[in-house]
């Protein structure tokens, strides 16, 4: 049965009369489902405080997510993980020049130390202008200095393209209620950019190290019908769904997420999941 429409064999002499059963159930169906779904309006600049700074700790949630060591991918792929970071949250500039910086610092599973910085424009619309990507080796060794610039002419990116890191921007930058849908582009390399979207699926009550907090639950996925290279139609199918949870109110900050850290396409590897835990608030905005 899907949505209330059983399975019917057709035949002949019932054909028009179960045809008409059908799509008349399906209509119906569907307007239910789509008078809980509207579509997220424009970006708009989040209300963030100046210093805003959210510390979150990684950790597998369920024994069926523990790494999986015997597996070479899982073995290559682990170590570029976050074991756990922090994002620090700027303003700079002022009127039409406004932009916000999110700079995030993260502790890599290897021991390697990863800094990335990202500037959003605030006006006319708010947008990823750019970012950079610094790694740094437990000895302290540079073993990578990447720049990005999204704004270039030349790239051609769709309005509402933001790397995979920064979602959560985009989260904040739209009004958030039960059913809404926030449509983007995720930005995976400067060739790799597909259609991806977000939805409010509903509301949940957490407890993380930081507190307890009334939460909206978000899930995301690429979107399997604006894929048209074979690459892009093999990540909706290996990447599996991203879950977060984000504050219910202020400016929606984030206070877990979960996101699939091995393909599930690989024969005999299974999607697993790494699970960030809020862990500590401080300056911008405080939890009481």
């Amino acid at each position: 049965m899907i949505c209330g429409v059983k399975r019917q064999v057709i035949t002949t002499s019932h054909y028009k009369v179960n045809l008409m059963k059908s799509k008349g159930s399906l209509i119906i169906c569907l307007i239910l489902l789509l008078s809980n779904i509207s579509f997220a309006g424009d970006l708009k600049a989040p209300e963030i405080p100046e210093g805003e700074v959210r510390v979150f700790k990684s950790y597998y949630a369920t024994k069926k997510d523990q790494p999986d060591m015997d597996n070479l991918l899982m073995k290559a792929m682990l170590p570029f993980a976050p074991e756990n970071y922090t994002g620090e949250m700027r303003w700079e500039g002022e009127g039409e020049k406004r932009q916000l910086i999110y700079e995030r610092n993260a502790t890599l599973i290897n021991g390697a130390i990863a800094r990335l910085t990202f500037t959003f424009d605030t006006s006319p619309d708010f947008r990823l202008r750019d970012f950079r990507n610094i790694i740094h080796a437990p000895d302290g060794t540079k073993l990578r200095d990447s720049y990005y610039d999204f704004t270039e002419p030349s790239l051609k990116y769709p309005d509402r393209t933001f790397s995979i890191y920064v979602g959560n921007m985009l989260i904040r930058s739209v009004d958030l209620a039960v059913g809404v849908r926030i449509p983007w582009n995720v930005w995976l390399s400067p060739t790799a950019v597909y259609p991806f979207r977000f939805t409010v699926v509903g509301e949940e009550t957490i407890t993380v190290p930081a507190g307890t907090f009334e939460c909206y639950r978000i899930e995301g996925h690429l979107i399997p019908e604006g894929l048209t290279d074979l690459t892009g139609i093999i990540l909706s199918k290996a990447l599996g769904k991203y879950y977060f949870w984000v504050e219910k109110g202020g400016s929606h900050g984030f206070v877990r997420l979960r996101w699939p850290l091995s393909s599930g396409l690989v024969p005999g590897l299974r999607t697993r999941y790494q699970t960030q835990d809020l862990v500590e608030i401080r300056g911008g905005e405080q939890k009481e």
